[in-house]
């Protein structure tokens, strides 16, 4: 039957093929990213032995896949922000020295010279 199936498929022109491509590629994609968020809102129970010598179970829950992204977004554009204030820092206490100062008032005296 499988067989058969595919012999209908390769008879049909390109872009019959095509959307047939199309909408089962989508179609399985819709059918994983609905597994992995119904994987990220199960409770597990974690075992663990109290001082006296008993098994408790403890419930977990796993965050949201969005929560998770963002959380690491926000992570990122932290890291981001306080990467360009260092290096804005350092471009502002560079124009403070006297290489700087020396480079600049250079660049005039022949920005001058050149009219």
């Amino acid at each position: 039957m499988f067989f058969n199936i595919l012999r209908k498929l390769q008879l049909l022109p390109p872009e019959k093929k095509q959307a047939v491509a199309l909408f089962l590629s989508v179609t399985a994609t819709a059918m994983i990213f609905g597994l992995w968020l119904t994987a990220f809102n199960q409770k597990t129970e974690k075992l663990t032995t109290s001082e006296n010598g008993q098994v408790v179970a403890e419930e977990t829950t796993t965050t949201s896949p969005f929560a998770a992204i963002t959380g690491a977004f926000k992570g990122l554009t932290d890291e981001l922000s306080k990467r360009l204030g260092e290096f804005s820092d350092q471009i502002s206490n560079f124009q403070k020295t006297e290489v700087w100062n020396s480079y600049s008032s250079s660049t005039i005296n022949q920005t001058f010279e050149i009219k």
